[in-house]
């Protein structure tokens, strides 16, 4: 199990620590709560880009960002596009009407460096992988998991320590 340090934003527009016991890290980012409502039978259009993430309000005041585009989905600095925020969804087809899609919020490389080097922090980036292969007449379903950490600091430079390669999930059933 794994920690990862991010603000929710309630109803209110407030941010709030998922985790409030965990102390030492900085949220960067922060992800709008939402339900889908009357939206969910949309076949154009996802949660997602609703839910989509921005950085926590002290980055957006410490770096004076501004989203002038609708749902955040590019932030400027001094009229400088510097990250962008996105959203999509795709149809399984292995599955009927299932669905799945995700997020990202990407910046510049100049952006992350000023970001790390004024809160004197590091990046960790945790990678996990998941790979589903279906059951065929006896044999049962299974997943198996590649996982690794990416560790940036202030400077940029990279350090990737790798992590289980295709272990294997048991099924419980």
């Amino acid at each position: 199990m794994a920690y990862l340090p991010v603000y929710g934003i309630g109803e209110s527009g407030n941010e709030y620590l998922y985790d409030r016991k965990k102390k030492g890290y900085l949220p960067l980012t922060a992800h709008p709560d939402a339900s889908e409502g009357i939206d969910k039978e949309d076949p154009f259009g996802t949660i997602r880009a609703i839910t989509r993430p921005r950085f926590s309000d002290k980055i957006q005041t410490d770096f004076s960002l501004t989203s002038d585009t609708p749902f955040a989905k590019e932030w400027s600095s001094s009229k400088v596009i510097i990250a962008n925020a996105e959203a999509w969804k795709y149809n399984i087809s292995s599955v009927k009407n299932r669905e799945d899609g995700g997020t990202r919020l990407t910046c510049t490389a100049t952006f992350l460096k000023d970001i790390l080097v004024k809160e004197g922090k590091d990046l960790l980036i945790l990678v996990k992988l998941q790979r589903y292969k279906e059951g065929y007449s006896s044999q049962p379903s299974s997943f198996s998991n590649t996982t690794a950490v990416v560790h940036i600091d202030s400077q940029l430079r990279v350090t990737y320590f790798e992590g289980a390669i295709n272990k294997e999930k048991k099924n419980r059933y």
